[in-house]
């Protein structure tokens, strides 16, 4: 079969996917906006597509943000590539099986809506938990009745909530685990590894202050690696290991490749992810995967795969 990936951008929690599906011969391409900082290509190299010259105009007027196109709110809802050019792809490509990640944007509602016409299966992938509070989502229904389409979640949620989205699914990321596992606890000190992009809402900042009050207690070393993303937030990050001379303590490192941050996994003895607004965390299972104890917080969707005392805690955000 072919499939045809549309995202913003190439997120690496979909290459483990897209590897199953071409090890089991299908053809898969992948359409983004634009390219990220930290993309991992070994199942498919994405064709990113660019803006369209009139939205690159609306974005110039409209954006809040300043026109800046790294996923700020106004790109993500608003943002497309060149229309014709789209429509002819996809007209070419004729793909059985169209996969939209982000459900709410113009991007993905044309893409789906070409799909339909064209005859193709949609399905959109989200990140909000299939038991929640608020039992029947209205942009699942919506796709569902207008494309036919599945929607397809790694968030369990809380199964005491009912869930009355029929086309909602409960499908969770997947990870190999490591064949091998090194030792942990064995160098005296505590190696503890935090992976996220330099946001606020990572919350990397917490950690450290935390991790401050119990220098003069604990033998421990931390990690912190990311993607430079907020410059005022990282600044403050830097200002506050400065001052509290944590510098021999806690290293940083930015904009590593993806294998390599496999391989970070392996030197360390403990993943910490204080995050909150996190919808779906894939570094939860890339450090479980590796055999590190997890520890991260209520406010993140991978949190349901962390069975406290069994690989790892919650805590409140």
């Amino acid at each position: 079969m072919t499939f045809l990936f549309v995202a913003p951008r190439y997120h690496t929690n979909l290459h483990f996917q897209i590897k199953a599906l071409v090890d089991h011969g299908h053809l898969v391409h992948f359409w983004s906006l634009y390219r990220g900082g930290a993309e991992y290509y070994e199942a498919v190299v994405p064709k990113v597509l660019g803006f369209s010259s009139t939205f690159l105009f609306l974005n110039r007027l409209f954006n809040s943000s300043g026109g800046r196109l790294i996923k700020n709110n106004f790109e993500l809802k608003y943002g497309y590539p060149p229309l014709f050019d789209l429509l002819r792809r996809q007209a070419l490509l004729k793909p059985e099986v169209v996969v939209i990640k982000n459900i709410a944007s113009l991007y993905s509602l044309i893409v789906a809506a070409f799909a339909k016409l064209s005859g193709s299966r949609v399905i959109f992938l989200v990140q909000i938990p299939k038991h929640r509070s608020k039992t029947k989502s209205f942009s699942v229904f919506l796709v569902g009745c207008l494309f036919g389409a599945k929607v397809i979640t790694p968030v369990l949620g809380e199964t005491s909530f009912k869930n009355k989205n029929d086309n909602l699914i409960y499908i969770p990321f997947s990870y190999p685990g490591v064949t091998i596992l090194p030792a942990r606890f064995v160098s005296g000190s505590v190696k503890i590894i935090c992976v996220g992009k330099f946001q606020e809402r990572k919350d990397q900042l917490s950690l450290v202050e935390v991790l401050n009050t119990l220098k003069n207690k604990h033998d421990w070393r931390l990690t912190l690696i990311g993607q430079d993303d907020e410059e005022i937030y990282i600044k403050k990050m830097h200002q506050y290991i400065t001052i509290h001379n944590l510098a021999n303590l806690i290293t940083v490192k930015t904009d590593l490749p993806w294998e390599r941050v496999q391989k970070e996994y392996a030197a360390h003895d403990l993943f910490v992810l204080p995050s909150y607004l996190e919808a779906a965390s894939c570094a939860v299972l890339e450090a479980m995967a590796h055999g590190l104890p997890v520890l991260t917080s209520d406010d993140n969707g991978t949190m349901w795969y962390v069975r406290p005392g069994v690989n790892g805690e919650h805590f409140r955000a």
